[in-house]
């Protein structure tokens, strides 16, 4: 949901569209299950998706240390900042009784390895595994062939790893770790699409690309069905080529689409600021659920809320939300 490497030419405005787009098909899950937003076809590429297009942006050519420095500021600063708002909020719910939260459950998210008060923010602890395992192998592992090679067998590794169980219970690294070694391929593969495509140029072979990225995700998800993914706990339904395919080609085919777009000013805004957006969207959601209302109503209420909130945030807080670097490099 964030890519915030510095792009050295001017923003690509179908970027954030693509971004924006994806967050309201998470938004959607999150209210309801059972909308046409949250359908396992637009769920077989919905994660994956920000994984690629985080793929697209990532750059390797500074130091470690610099680029362990950036990715704090982008993903871990704002995992703590909205965390603590989480716990605020979900305390003020406990003691209004406003919902079913307790104080004994708040403790137990909050000492879980395996659970975060923001739900949504596991992707951000995710996402940064995701970052350090691809920053070390591209600058340890020169040999393109064997690095390749590596991630691959990583990502499987990880995929796989679910499928197994110790003493009844499915094998699950701590703080998203086992997400964090599958995503590693989609990080990957934008990374390779970037350079092979050029994803983030607007070329006279685009509408050809979309057709071909489209007709195999129809394709894919016409002759195997569709791949319900659960990436927050590594659950997949299908193969792991099928759930790489799946992924990609979803993931293109949004891209493509919203180059043909361009820019949609409010689905655009919300993308240009999606990690706000992730942060904030299930704080409001547990509100809007109090009524009770239609799903689509509530996900469109939700959407005009979240334009003030991001404005808000990113004004009066801009080095907790990735606007401005925390620590300075």
């Amino acid at each position: 949901m964030t890519t915030t490497n510095i792009i050295p030419h001017k923003r690509k405005e179908y970027i954030d569209l693509a971004k924006g787009i994806c967050i309201i098909f998470v938004m959607s899950e999150h209210i309801a299950h059972n909308t046409i937003l949250s359908s396992p076809y637009i769920t077989s590429f919905r994660m994956p998706f920000y994984f690629f297009i985080c793929g697209l942006f990532i750059s390797t050519k500074y130091s470690y240390k610099h680029f362990a420095i950036k990715k704090v500021n982008a993903l871990l600063i704002p995992f703590l900042f909205f965390s603590l708002i989480a716990l605020f909020n979900d305390i003020i719910l406990s003691i209004f009784n406003i919902s079913n939260i307790t104080i004994s459950n708040i403790f137990k998210t909050i000492i879980s390895p395996y659970t975060c008060i923001n739900g949504p923010l596991w992707f951000l602890i995710c996402l940064f595994w995701g970052y350090m395992m691809f920053y070390f192998l591209e600058k340890k592992i020169h040999k393109s062939h064997i690095r390749s090679l590596l991630i691959f067998s990583i990502s499987i590794i990880g995929f796989y790893m679910s499928k197994f169980s110790l003493f009844g219970h499915h094998i699950i690294l701590p703080f998203f770790f086992s997400s964090a070694m599958t995503s590693l391929i989609f990080i990957y593969l934008g990374f390779i699409f970037r350079k092979k495509l050029n994803l983030l140029d607007e070329t006279p072979k685009d509408k050809y690309y979309f057709i071909i990225a489209l007709s195999i995700f129809i394709l894919t998800q016409y002759t195997m069905g569709p791949n319900y993914i659960e990436m927050i706990w590594n659950k997949y339904t299908q193969s792991y080529i099928i759930t790489i395919i799946s992924g990609v080609s979803g993931s293109l085919s949004i891209i493509y689409l919203c180059k043909f777009i361009k820019k949609v000013p409010i689905i655009s805004y919300i993308g240009r600021y999606s990690l706000i957006a992730l942060a904030t969207h299930s704080i409001f959601i547990q509100y809007l659920k109090i009524y009770n209302t239609n799903p689509n109503i509530t996900l469109l209420t939700l959407i005009i809320i979240l334009c003030p909130a991001i404005y808000y945030i990113k004004k009066y807080f801009p080095k907790f939300c990735a606007q401005e670097p925390y620590f300075n490099l």
